[in-house]
């Protein structure tokens, strides 16, 4: 969801897949050509505990190859928006990943057990049916040990700078 405009008190508008990745790459061509204070907004997203919902602990492992692309570099500079929204973000050389078990896909691991892998088309953008969702218990172990090891090794984001060519 994007917001219709920074602080005008409009709803956000829910966008397809097609269109959310065409707001991305005009953000991140925006970032590439000097212009990285594009919108980019938090609006309407709870991330603290209102005394009656658990706190969720958000953690995001990134597996990078370096020297990193454009598009890694532009992830990178706007991290500290995850950071301050409360999550906790490590990045990880992927040469530092050689003997890790890692899956296939990318993925996102809920509560230990619940895996929603995420497919990509080559070009990056989101395949026609990008999002798997299993509770098998086999891939959700693999998951868990695959991120907790990458979480292990990585570097939190603070301490992480790009390499560029």
């Amino acid at each position: 969801m994007v917001s219709a405009g920074p602080g005008a008190g409009h709803a956000p508008i829910p966008l397809s897949p097609e269109q959310s990745a065409a707001v991305l790459r005009e953000r991140c061509l925006g970032f590439l050509f000097g212009f990285p204070s594009l919108p980019i907004e938090l609006a309407g997203v709870i991330w603290q505990s209102n005394g009656e919902l658990p706190v969720v602990v958000m953690r995001r492992a990134r597996i990078v190859s370096e020297p990193v692309t454009d598009y890694i570099r532009y992830e990178h500079a706007i991290t500290p928006l995850h950071l301050q929204a409360g999550e906790d973000v490590r990045w990880l050389p992927r040469r530092r990943a050689s003997d890790i078990s890692l899956p296939g896909n990318d993925f996102w691991l809920l509560d230990g057990r619940v895996v929603q892998f995420h497919h990509f088309t080559g070009t990056g953008d989101w395949a026609p049916d990008g999002k798997e969702r299993t509770t098998d218990p086999a891939a959700a172990a693999l998951c868990h040990a695959a991120f907790e090891t990458v979480w292990e090794r990585g570097i939190p984001h603070e301490k992480y700078t790009v390499q560029v060519p």
